[in-house]
């Protein structure tokens, strides 16, 4: 995850996640530690301290139903599922999020 968003130019500075054990354990907190990340942990079972994450999960969610519907000719088989996601992804990395002096994205 860390290369991904390095080779996109990116750099993290923040990782926030729910109390969950994949990402609460010692191997996490050790790369976020030698990256330089700080680590920030939201409250369980409380989804709406993790708004941003929440929506764009949705959001995701949304656009794989779209793809998977999109063309009643085709039918795809649940084990699609996950391409489906990533296709979704790909579209939501390559689009803009903010606004550049008052012109859409």
């Amino acid at each position: 995850m860390l290369a991904h968003a390095k080779n996109l130019g990116h750099s993290v500075k923040e990782f926030l996640s729910d109390n969950g054990g994949e990402f609460n354990n010692k191997e996490v907190c050790t790369i976020l530690c030698q990256a330089g990340i700080t680590k920030r942990l939201t409250a369980s079972y409380t989804p709406q301290q993790n708004g941003g994450s929440e929506r764009e999960m949705r959001t995701i969610i949304e656009m794989k139903r779209s793809l998977k519907y999109s063309n009643p000719d085709v039918s795809y088989p649940s084990a699609m599922w996950a391409e489906l996601v990533n296709k979704a992804m790909y579209i939501l990395n390559r689009t803009g999020k903010s606004s550049v002096e008052g012109a859409s994205p």
